[in-house]
C-alpha cells in the first residue's frame, strides 16, 4: 500500500471513532435516568421512597406499585403513601428529587416489599439502594 492509501486508511479509522464517541455522547446526553432509594429513618422508625432524577430530562412518573416479599396481592399506591396527598402523574425536572413518606407497615428487612416505577414512556425501574439515615445525630449509612 502507497502512503497516500495508509493516510486515507487512518483518516477512516479516525472518522468511524469520532463517530461512534459522538453518537454515545449524544444518547447518554438524552438518556432519562432514574435513582431510587428506600431510606430506614431511624429514631423515627419509618421507611421512605426517594426518587432522584439524574438525567438532563425531566421525567414523568406514571405509576409506582409495589408487591409484598410474599408475592401474594399488589399493595395499592394509597396504601403504600397514605400519609400523603399523591397526585399521579408526577414530573421529576432535571436533577430534582422527590421523597415519599411509606405508610405501609413494614416489619423489617424480611418484609420488605418490591417497589417498581413506571415513567409515562413506558420504562420500568426497579433497581434501588437501601439505606439508613439517623435522624438524631444526621448520619447516613448502608
Amino acid at each position: 500500500m502507497n502512503p497516500e492509501g495508509w493516510i486515507a486508511l487512518g483518516a477512516f479509522v479516525v472518522a468511524i471513532y469520532a463517530a461512534c464517541v459522538s453518537t454515545w455522547l449524544a444518547y447518554q446526553e438524552q438518556a432519562k435516568l432514574l435513582k431510587m432509594y428506600i431510606e430506614f429513618i431511624s429514631f423515627e422508625e419509618r421507611y421512605q421512597l426517594i426518587l432522584n432524577n439524574t438525567g438532563k430530562r425531566p421525567i414523568t412518573i406514571w405509576s409506582i406499585s409495589a408487591t409484598p416479599s410474599d408475592g401474594f396481592d399488589p399493595i395499592p399506591p394509597g396504601a403504600m403513601f397514605r400519609d400523603i396527598n399523591l397526585k399521579i402523574p408526577i414530573v421529576l425536572e432535571p436533577y430534582g428529587s422527590l421523597v415519599l413518606p411509606i405508610s405501609y407497615p413494614i416489619e423489617g428487612e424480611e418484609d420488605f416489599p418490591k417497589i417498581t416505577v413506571y415513567d409515562i414512556d413506558g420504562k420500568v425501574y426497579t433497581n434501588y439502594l437501601r439505606r439508613k439515615t439517623d435522624a438524631k445525630w444526621g448520619d447516613m449509612g448502608t
